[in-house]
């Protein structure tokens, strides 16, 4: 093996450690999204609340709610300013910075509504939309580090936390929508189909964060689960806010009772949340400090090998009878060296595959969205909403409807 290769050996590592160190700044940003987020559904459930009863419930909560979520804001704002002033997101792309900017702009705009909605000056669905826009534009934020990640342990607790994540917002949009419309009266059957897709979405998402979560994670979600009281006082609640079909009347001491019973789950989705981050962080600095033992570790044995084929190309007689049994056993070495290379580097790589279909999937879903919203005229919800009414009622996956639309749109495009 000549220097030049060995070169290239400790090159491909110190690569590795290069990667792993501009996620650590990213790993840090989507734990402070996740935070953001949880604020902003919250702040969305009280503001739908406020305003459907036109001022007369949720007062002092929604203002405690906001000052919960501008600490966040704060604390968001400050990670980007270190993380520009450190030049941690010069390596995170184009596409991350657009979406970074568009939720920056959005948070912007959020002034706008808080005093909109204090003085009962905004339409409650437009509350509802602004808010779920950004959260979802949030959620691309994460969804832009996970598909650009490129260690497999990390990549893996990416999916399983934005996955959550997801799960946990259309748990939120339940949560806001059902309180709205039992505040305000105005549930039509258009709006409780609504209510349905959001649950099956839930699950669907619950699913993914199922096979990708750590023991630990799903330990925390599956101990919430198994509390059979809670679970039923839900499931009632869903089945009498699906059932109504008023457009008249009013049930506003039941919308209360629905917000503390949605709140609480959503409160337990947090702490699930919570660990998902944890595990988060650990992963990518275990994920760090591994390969930097094994730099390390490599780094000490391609020099000892390069020595001795240094030592190997001398003379026959300048050889003694060491030499003569090193050189064999140097060339075993050597290969085996290459082959735990090259065996781990496949290893990895099959593992962040398995991570990346689901995220192939959700871009697949996305795409289909965009081509609704460009020629359908749909909003984002209403077109995901779509999509998955189309999968519920084929009775299949939804990046499986998603992928027909496009190609059905291939068709006709073409």
């Amino acid at each position: 093996m000549s220097q030049s290769a060995a070169d290239f050996l400790i090159a491909a590592r110190q690569s590795e450690i290069r990667t792993l160190q501009h996620l650590l700044p990213r790993v840090r940003l989507v734990v402070i999204v996740s935070g953001l987020v949880h604020a902003l559904q919250r702040e969305r459930g009280a503001s739908g609340i406020f305003t459907g009863s036109r001022g007369q419930r949720f007062r002092q909560q929604r203002r405690n709610l906001v000052s919960a979520t501008d600490q966040q804001v704060l604390a968001f704002d400050q990670l980007l300013a270190d993380l520009e002033r450190d030049e941690a997101l010069q390596q995170a792309g184009s596409h991350l910075l657009s979406r970074l900017a568009r939720v920056l702009h959005q948070l912007g705009r959020r002034d706008a509504i808080l005093r909109g909605t204090a003085r009962l000056e905004m339409d409650e669905d437009r509350i509802y939309d602004f808010y779920t826009g950004l959260i979802q534009d949030l959620l691309g934020v994460v969804f832009d580090i996970a598909d650009t990640a490129t260690d497999s342990a990390v990549t893996r607790a990416l999916v399983a936390l934005l996955h959550f994540m997801q799960g946990k917002e259309l748990a939120g949009q339940e949560r806001a929508l059902g309180a709205l419309r039992l505040t305000s009266g105005r549930l039509c059957a258009q709006r409780s189909e609504k209510l349905v897709v959001l649950q099956e979405g839930q699950r669907r998402s619950l699913e993914v964060f199922s096979r990708f979560a750590d023991a630990g994670s799903l330990a925390v979600w599956q101990s919430w689960l198994a509390d059979v009281s809670s679970q039923q006082a839900l499931d009632d609640l869903r089945a009498h806010v699906v059932a109504r079909q008023s457009e008249s009347s009013s049930d506003a001491d039941l919308s209360e009772t629905w917000f503390a019973v949605c709140t609480a789950r959503i409160d337990a989705m947090k702490a699930v949340e919570d660990q998902l981050s944890l595990h988060l962080r650990h992963a990518a600095e275990e994920s760090l400090a591994a390969s930097r033992r094994e730099f390390a570790a490599c780094h000490r044995e391609v020099h000892a090998l390069a020595q001795l084929d240094r030592l190997s190309e001398q003379p026959e007689a300048a050889l003694v009878g060491d030499g003569e049994a090193l050189r064999p056993g140097m060339r075993r070495s050597l290969i085996d060296l290459l082959e735990e290379q090259t065996s781990r580097l496949a290893d990895l790589q099959e593992a962040l595959e398995q991570a990346r279909t689901a995220l192939a999937e959700r871009r697949l879903v996305d795409r289909a969205k965009a081509l609704l919203i460009r020629h359908r005229g749909l909003s984002e919800h209403e077109a995901h909403s779509l999509l998955r009414r189309m999968a519920m009622n084929q009775g299949c996956k939804l990046p499986e409807v998603a992928r027909a639309v496009l190609n059905l749109s291939e068709v006709f495009d073409g």
